[in-house]
């Protein structure tokens, strides 16, 4: 919901995050080992990259090709 915000409703990135905050998101956590491994990487980081990426133009919603994502995914 934080990227759309980002995205398409062209909120800052904490502003959108700052919406999600009484829910005290948690930073990403590797689920694939045998014992969880928290990073340091969240949310909040992973939205100022987004809100990065489409000020220089390296992403753009509308030009997205889902067809080749899945295919190189």
């Amino acid at each position: 919901m934080c990227a759309f915000m980002v995205i398409v409703l062209k909120m800052g990135a904490k502003e959108a995050h700052n919406k999600f905050s009484p829910y005290q998101l948690k930073p990403f956590c590797d689920a694939s080992q045998k014992q969880y491994k928290w990073y340091s990487c969240t949310v909040l980081h992973c939205l100022e990259g987004l809100e990065a990426a489409l000020k220089f133009g390296w992403y753009d919603y509308a030009k997205f090709d889902d067809a080749e994502y899945d295919y190189y995914s």
